[in-house]
C-alpha cells in the first residue's frame, strides 16, 4: 500500500477531522514520485473537479491498464488530494455528466427536466460536510456548476434555474453538454435564450472546448465566439483550455494546421471580455502526452516543459484576470498526483514571470470573483490589487 501523503488537519469546530488517504494501484504509482510542495503557503481555489460514486459511468474514461481513473472519486478522495500538501482553501465542482444514464446523481423521477437538480443537492451535501471541518480547513465544493438541457429555451429553464437556486446555496451556474460541447446548438434561438436569462439571474455558463475526436475547432470554439457576441453580459468560462489540445492533434496529419487554428480561434475568443479560460485539463489520456503509460510518474518540471507552450499562450491572450489554473480531477489524475499538478502550474508561473499579484489571480483570485465565492474576502481583494501581502503569510 502507499504510504499517505495527506495530514491531519486541525479545525475550528473542535470536532476530528476524517482520516483519509490515497490507495490503490494509482497510489502505489504515484508514490514514486513524491515532490516537496512548491510556495506552500500560496492559496489555491481549484476551480474545476469532479465527483463520481461508482464506476459504470466511468467505463468511457477507464484506461488500459489498472491504475486508470479509481471509479469512485467522492469525498473521502477528494479531500485526500486537496490535503496532500499545497494550501487549497476551497473547490469548484463541476457537473459530472449531463446524460442520467452517466450521472448517478441525477433524480431517478420527477419532471425530466428538473431531474438535472438532484446532482446540486448531492453536492450541497458535500460542501455542508466540508463547512463543519470534518474533512479538514478546505471548503469543498464551495461553487457548484451543475447542468440543465438549456436547449429547451428559457420559459422551460427557469423553473429549473430556479430550482437549483433553491436547493442549494453554493449553487453558481450550469456546465452544458459537458464534454461534448460539439452538440451543443450554438445558433439556436431557445439556447441563446436560455443562456440570456442564466445571465440575467446571476449565473455563469461553463463550456467544454473541442473534446471529440477529429476535434472540430471551428464549430465549437467559433460557436462560443457567436455565443458571447449574442450574449454580451453573460460570463462564460472555457473548460480544459478550448479543447483535448496536446500530441494526439497537434502532432498528428495536419496538426500544425491544428495548432494555429486553435490558437487563432482562442485570440478570437480573448476579444470577448465576458469570456473566462480555465488553463489545464492536458494531462488527460486523449491529448496524447502518453504521461500515463510511464513507469515512475511524470515530474512537475517535465510537466511544465510541455505544457508551457499552451498554457503560457493563453496566459498571453487573456491575462492573469481571465484565467484560472484547475485541476480537472480525476480526469488528470491519470497522469500525476495532486501535488505534482499543481507544482507544475507553480513552475508555469515563475517561468512567466509572473509578480505575485497576478499569480494570486490565476490561483484563487479570477475564481473567487467569477464564481462569486467570497473566500477571499474585500481585505484580500485588495492585496490582490497591489496593496500588500500580508494576508497570505502563515499564521
Amino acid at each position: 500500500m502507499a504510504p499517505s501523503t495527506t495530514a491531519r488537519s486541525s479545525n475550528p469546530t473542535g470536532h476530528p477531522t476524517v482520516w483519509t488517504h490515497e490507495m490503490g494501484p494509482q497510489a502505489d504509482w504515484h508514490s514514486q514520485n513524491i515532490e516537496d510542495v512548491l510556495e506552500p503557503e500560496l492559496p489555491i481555489i481549484d476551480a474545476h473537479h469532479h465527483l463520481f460514486m461508482r464506476g459504470e459511468p466511468m467505463k468511457h474514461w477507464i484506461q488500459h491498464h489498472e491504475r486508470g481513473i479509481p471509479p469512485k472519486y467522492f469525498t473521502e478522495e477528494l479531500s485526500a488530494d486537496v490535503n496532500s500538501g499545497h494550501k487549497v482553501i476551497a473547490t469548484v465542482y463541476s457537473e459530472s455528466g449531463i446524460y442520467p444514464e452517466s450521472n448517478e446523481f441525477h433524480r431517478i423521477d420527477g419532471e425530466e427536466h428538473h431531474r438535472c437538480v438532484g446532482e446540486t443537492e448531492v453536492v450541497q451535501g458535500v460542501a455542508h460536510l466540508a463547512n463543519r471541518a470534518l474533512y479538514g480547513p478546505c471548503r469543498l465544493c464551495a461553487g457548484i456548476i451543475a447542468t440543465a438541457d438549456l436547449s429547451a429555451g428559457p420559459r422551460a429553464m427557469e423553473p429549473v434555474f430556479k430550482a437549483h437556486i433553491e436547493a442549494a446555496p453554493n449553487f453558481r451556474g450550469i456546465r452544458y453538454k459537458g464534454g461534448r460541447a460539439e452538440e451543443i446548438p450554438f445558433t439556436s434561438e431557445a439556447f441563446i435564450g436560455a443562456v440570456r436569462l442564466a445571465a440575467s439571474m446571476g449565473l455563469v455558463l461553463d463550456i467544454n472546448g473541442a473534446e471529440l475526436f477529429p476535434l472540430d475547432f471551428t464549430k465549437v470554439l467559433g460557436g462560443i465566439v457567436h455565443l458571447a457576441r449574442a450574449v454580451p453580459e453573460a460570463t462564460i468560462v472555457v473548460n480544459n483550455c478550448g479543447g483535448a489540445i496536446g500530441p494526439s492533434t497537434f502532432d498528428a496529419d495536419g496538426g500544425k494546421e491544428q495548432h494555429q487554428l486553435w490558437q487563432t480561434l482562442m485570440q478570437n475568443l480573448a476579444t470577448c471580455p465576458g469570456i473566462i479560460i480555465k488553463i489545464g485539463g492536458c494531462t488527460r489520456s486523449q491529448c496524447g502526452f502518453k504521461f500515463d503509460d510511464r513507469r515512475v510518474p511524470v515530474s512537475s518540471e517535465e510537466l511544465c516543459t510541455a505544457l508551457l507552450p499552451y498554457y503560457g499562450f493563453l496566459l498571453d491572450q487573456f491575462g492573469p484576470a481571465r484565467c484560472m489554473f484547475v485541476s480537472d480531477f480525476p480526469m488528470d489524475k491519470v497522469s500525476c498526483s495532486y501535488r505534482t499538478l499543481w507544482n507544475m502550474f507553480k513552475r508555469v508561473a515563475t517561468a512567466k514571470g509572473l509578480p505575485q499579484v497576478d499569480k494570486h489571480q490565476v490561483f484563487q483570485g479570477t475564481a473567487d470573483r467569477v464564481y462569486n465565492l467570497k473566500i477571499i474576502g474585500d481585505d484580500v481583494q485588495e492585496l490582490i490589487s497591489g496593496a500588500g501581502l500580508a494576508w497570505f503569510q502563515s499564521p
